[in-house]
C-alpha cells in the first residue's frame, strides 16, 4: 500500500526486479571463480567421484542443464576416462561463452544450446548422464522439470544433481537470485514422483556447499517414456516452461521457505545399471 501512495504522489519509477538470465548474463565473467572460492567445484568433484562412469571405450552422451560457468561439466570430465559427447543448455548466452571458455582451458569441447527446461530443440532419450546443479530450484514446478530431464535420459541413463537446501545462508543468497531450498526428502519424493530410481543422496563434506546444497545420483527410467505417459491428462508440464521468457526458470518473491513439491509418486522397476 505504502508503495502504491509513493508511486501515485512521487515522479519517480521503483526499478524493475532483474530477470535471472539477465542476472546471470551479468556474472558471467566472473561467476566461475566465485564458484570455486566457494568450493562448489571442491563439492561437484565429491559428488561425481561418489557417481564413478565404468571406464570404456563407448562414447558418453552428457547434457549438462543450466550449466552456468560449466563447473559440473568440467568436474564431470575430469573424472571420467571414456571419451565424452558433451551439450552445454543454458538460457544465458554469456553464461554459455563463459563455459565453453572453462571446458576450452582444459582441452574439452562443448556443444551449446541456448535455452531452458523444456526446450525442444534437446532430443529425447539421448543422453547417457544428465548434469544439473542448481536449476530445479528455480522452476515454477520442479517435478516437471525433472519429468522432462528423464525424458531426453537414454533409457537406465544416470543423473547427477544437485540442489539448494533450507539454510540461513541459502535465505540470504536467495534475495537476490529468487530460489527455493529443499529438504533431501523433499528432493527424494520429488525424484520418484518424476520416474527416478536408485536415489541416493550425497551430502557435501565442507564448506559453503555443505550448508547450502545437497547432491544427489538417481537412475532414469529403464525404458523411453513419452510425453504423454507423463501425466495422467496426457499434457507434458514442461513443455510449457521453455515458452516462459527466462527459460523456465522463474523468481519467487515469497517469504523464505522450503516449499513441499506437489508429488504423484509413481512406482518404478529397478533400472539396470549403464553408466
Amino acid at each position: 500500500m505504502l508503495r502504491s501512495l509513493l508511486v501515485r504522489s512521487l515522479p519517480v519509477r521503483f526499478p524493475e526486479k532483474p530477470s535471472l538470465v539477465s542476472l546471470y548474463d551479468r556474472f558471467a565473467p566472473t561467476w566461475h571463480a566465485c564458484i570455486a572460492r566457494m568450493g562448489y567445484l571442491d563439492a561437484y568433484r565429491q559428488l561425481v567421484a561418489a557417481h564413478p562412469v565404468r571406464p570404456g571405450g563407448n562414447v558418453i552422451r552428457i547434457l549438462d542443464v543450466g550449466t552456468g560457468s560449466g563447473g559440473l561439466a568440467l568436474c564431470f570430465a575430469e573424472a571420467t576416462a571414456a571419451p565424452l559427447d558433451l551439450d552445454l543448455l543454458d538460457p544465458s548466452a554469456a553464461m554459455l561463452d563463459t563455459a565453453t571458455k572453462t571446458l576450452a582451458r582444459s582441452g574439452r569441447r562443448a556443444r551449446t544450446i541456448q535455452a531452458g527446461i523444456g526446450t525442444p530443440q534437446v532430443q529425447d532419450h539421448r543422453y547417457d548422464v544428465v548434469l544439473c546443479a542448481h536449476v530445479i530450484e528455480h522452476c515454477p514446478d520442479p517435478v516437471a522439470a525433472l519429468r522432462w530431464i528423464s525424458r531426453v535420459m537414454a533409457p537406465g541413463g544416470a543423473l547427477v544433481l544437485s540442489v539448494s537446501k533450507p539454510h540461513w545462508c541459502t535465505a540470504l543468497v536467495r534475495w537476490k537470485w529468487g530460489h527455493k531450498a529443499y529438504e533431501p526428502d523433499d528432493v527424494r519424493s520429488m525424484l520418484t514422483a518424476a520416474g527416478f530410481s536408485d536415489i541416493v543422496a550425497v551430502p557435501f563434506k565442507a564448506g559453503p556447499p555443505s550448508r547450502m546444497s545437497c547432491g544427489y545420483r538417481a537412475r532414469g527410467p529403464a525404458s523411453p517414456i513419452q510425453a504423454a505417459d507423463r501425466t495422467g491428462s496426457g499434457r507434458d508440464p514442461a513443455r510449457a516452461l521453455a515458452a516462459r521468457p527466462d527459460g523456465g526458470q522463474g523468481t519467487d518473491d515469497r517469504p523464505y521457505r522450503s516449499d513441499p513439491p506437489p508429488i504423484r509418486p509413481q512406482t518404478s522397476e529397478p533400472r539396470p545399471s549403464t553408466v
